[in-house]
């Protein structure tokens, strides 16, 4: 079986191979205690034995867990705004609210989990991705729109007064 399936992006490599990773955790465990393994040369030395313990760890495993929990609902998000076939701005802004919901299900709603890891997002969102234009294109988005005709609206009102000329044509376009 192969533990590395190469994708055309570097996140996606890397998820697919930790969840490769988690899939096999059991017949990885056994090799390590194989006495196939103990009988190679390789398995008494410093990286062996280092590898035997890491594997053996049983937070090693909860770790991996963790990541997964986390990258999941994000790799999705990337992958909208990697994809240079569909226009990521109607979106963007539904894909990144509902990787974070996905985060915060994935750890049962235990804020004290998924709080640190959440902060550490929103700063990322806040900082690279996260725009006026993200919310308008979210609220234009016919499939959004009409799923939620209740959304919220300050996003949007802020962006039109960041790009309206003057007080009437801001009213104009709420209007």
């Amino acid at each position: 079986m192969k533990l590395i399936r190469h994708r055309v992006t570097r996140f996606t490599t890397n998820f697919l191979t930790l969840q490769r990773l988690h899939n096999l955790k059991q017949k990885i465990r056994t090799m390590f205690t194989s006495q196939e393994w103990l009988d190679l040369k390789v398995s008494s030395e410093i990286k062996g034995l280092k590898a035997t313990s890491i594997v053996l760890k049983v937070s090693f495993w909860e770790d991996v867990i963790h990541v997964l929990k986390v990258i999941g609902p994000l790799i999705k998000v990337l992958k909208l705004v990697d994809n240079e076939k569909v226009p990521a701005m109607g979106f963007i802004y539904q894909v990144m609210v509902d990787a974070r919901n996905q985060i915060k299900k994935n750890f049962d709603d235990n804020e004290r989990k998924y709080k640190p890891i959440l902060e550490i997002v929103d700063k990322r969102w806040s900082v690279q991705l996260k725009h006026p234009l993200h919310v308008v294109g979210h609220y234009l988005n016919p499939k959004h729109f009409y799923n939620n005709p209740q959304m919220e609206n300050d996003d949007l009102y802020a962006c039109i007064r960041k790009l309206s000329s003057s007080t009437e044509v801001e009213d104009d376009i709420r209007r």
